[in-house]
């Protein structure tokens, strides 16, 4: 029940963390970097990002429905993508001129793709359980393709909110499963 908990409290971070910078004006994208234009300011809150992908990683490692090759895979995706985005943080709070680094302004990088990534391996290991619906499956690659061009500088950082909603789904109807289990084995024990 733990796991699902982190998963839904995670979800609920990623999603504050994409309308948080959604709220912000706009950043410089491709060529229109190069006349000097500056990168959406993330660094901030770039923690939030952090905080909702290492508890996905948690509640994916304790999620013991999915087979066991999709669990380990998808939760060491997320994790490694929390460790790209706790070193990116760290030397960007190291540096001198502010500049924050790439992977931490671009879309394309592996601190923000990565979780995307798991996203879609999750898709197909909650398409492979044997206890899973299959639509939740489909939801999860569903937020993967829509999530693909991702980007935090413009309007593109709302096309996180799917997946966010996706791990929320699923680990909503993980707890809910959850709770109903162990409130039908409760009178069964007490008699």
């Amino acid at each position: 029940m733990v796991p699902a908990i982190a998963g839904v409290v995670g979800a609920v971070v990623m999603a504050a963390h994409a309308v948080l910078l959604a709220l912000r004006p706009e950043g410089c994208v491709g060529q229109a970097c190069s006349g000097g234009a500056a990168h959406r300011p993330s660094e901030d809150i770039s923690w939030l990002f952090l905080i909702a992908v290492a508890l996905l990683a948690v509640a994916v490692a304790g999620h013991r429905t999915l087979p066991r090759w999709g669990r380990i895979a998808t939760a060491t995706t997320l994790a490694v993508g929390a460790l790209l985005l706790a070193v990116g943080i760290a030397i960007n709070r190291g540096s001198s001129y502010g500049d924050p680094l790439w992977w931490l302004v671009d879309s394309d990088t592996l601190g923000r793709f990565v979780p995307l990534l798991a996203t879609g391996i999750a898709g197909f290991a909650v398409l492979r359980s044997p206890v899973l619906r299959a639509w939740l499956g489909s939801l999860l690659l569903a937020a993967f393709v829509i999530g693909l061009p991702f980007n935090i500088q413009d309007w593109r950082v709302l096309l996180n909110l799917p997946m966010s909603a996706a791990w929320a789904v699923l680990f909503a109807i993980t707890l809910a499963s959850a709770r109903r289990g162990a409130h039908e084995l409760a009178p069964a024990a007490a008699s």
